[in-house]
């Protein structure tokens, strides 16, 4: 469902996705005459919208503005995938690649030995552990340490006796001991401070040792106790049979996004629009604008290079964007208000099972996305989500066998 989540947001939230990728671009090679910014600021030529942005697309009468195809005319294939036992054993071969030794320190045979009793650390184990080091009772940089990996050798690649400190302890202990380091451990000719900060120092240091890892640990077949263990299934067999399920719901799942966004793309396309409403194109170009001579101004970049860092040729692409996204609410709008559909209908239920797909409560999921992308931002995209489902409704599909 998460790339469901994606798919939806690209269309009624391109603009957002777009401004918040350009922050990561980086400059391509370009001419130095490309990228040399005038003398004064980028936003004095290109300042914030001047216009209000347009948000009355539920209240035009859209025979003025736009024209809809006959989308219940439209058909569309459906691309039927049938989940085998051979997809099975390669979805589930791919599951164990994931495996590392960091998710298995649930295995007994990681802490215990074959009577049951904590492993006691000996000379050659590869231990994952947490630590804290300290000198003079003040934690130091470098000497926190979680879920980390030592080798109990002597080149172990820890100060010398570290390792040693290891043996004879047993995993799940957590125990203290006092390690110096050692006279030379900082040229004092590169670094004085942190030279006088461990040079001969002695650091008291708290470890606690999670589970004793090796390349023998990392399974490479299912088993009940793995299955057990990570998946709430009592046998591999069980495991096959739902996950063999869930493989299948997913494929038809992803089937009926594809067939959604091919009629809504067909919708889109076919749509005409006769005129925009006032300002809303302007407001969209001007915003855009705006962003990109901020960015110019921030980087150094002239506008030209600006528009180029943020996917748009020129001026000219930044305008039809705009009516792209113009366009694209209306068509939405239209859509709604043509069928009467109700937006809000399904709307708990879907966002209770976008909470359970991403292992939180609908509370949580609700107040995390209205926190950062404002209190219309779920709803925004279940309205895409609910006239997907009405053109899937009103269209003929065709099933087809995947090829």
């Amino acid at each position: 469902m998460q790339s469901f989540l994606c798919r939806t947001l690209a269309v009624l939230l391109a603009l957002a996705m777009l401004l918040s990728a350009a922050a990561c671009t980086v400059l391509d090679d370009k001419d130095p005459d490309d990228t040399k910014a005038p003398a004064h600021n980028l936003v004095d030529d290109y300042p914030e919208p001047t216009v209000a942005e347009f948000n009355g697309y539920r209240s035009l009468d859209y025979s003025e503005y736009l024209t809809l195809p006959d989308y219940k005319s439209f058909s569309v294939d459906l691309v039927v995938v049938t989940i085998t036992d051979e997809d099975v054993d390669a979805a589930i071969a791919e599951l164990m690649e994931e495996f590392e030794d960091g998710d298995l320190e649930y295995f007994e045979h990681l802490y215990k030995d074959e009577e049951g009793n904590a492993l006691v650390l000996k000379e050659g184990d590869k231990v994952v552990f947490d630590a804290v080091g300290k000198i003079d009772g003040v934690a130091f940089q470098g000497g926190t340490l979680e879920y980390a990996s030592i080798e109990l050798v002597e080149e172990s690649g820890y100060i010398p006796g570290y390792a040693e400190a290891f043996i004879g302890h047993k995993v799940g202990e957590t125990f203290v001991f006092d390690l110096a380091f050692p006279e030379e451990y900082v040229d004092p000719a590169k670094d004085p401070e942190r030279a006088e900060l461990f040079n001969g120092k002695t650091a008291e240091w708290t470890v606690t040792v999670h589970y004793v890892a090796g390349e023998e640990t990392v399974p490479t077949e299912l088993t009940d106790e793995i299955v057990r263990e990570f998946f709430g299934e009592e046998s591999v067999e069980a495991f096959r049979a739902a996950y063999k399920e869930m493989l299948q719901h997913s494929a038809d799942v992803g089937a009926k996004e594809d067939a959604e966004e091919a009629l809504w793309n067909m919708v889109y396309d076919g749509a005409t629009v006769l005129k925009y409403p006032e300002n809303s194109v302007l407001f969209y170009q001007q915003y855009l604008l705006n962003y990109c001579a901020q960015y110019g101004d921030y980087y150094g970049y002239s506008m030209a290079a600006a528009l180029q860092q943020n996917d748009f040729a020129d001026e000219d692409a930044v305008l039809q964007y705009a009516k792209d996204w113009v366009k694209d609410n209306m068509v939405l709008a239209a859509l709604i208000l043509a069928e009467n559909v109700d937006t809000t209908a399904g709307y708990d239920e879907w966002i209770a099972e976008l909470a359970e797909e991403n292992g939180t409560t609908p509370e949580i999921f609700k107040s995390y996305y209205e926190n950062y992308y404002g209190a219309d931002y779920l709803p925004n995209i279940y309205e895409s989500v609910a006239v997907r489902e009405l053109l899937y409704g009103c269209a003929t599909v065709n099933p087809v066998p995947a090829e």
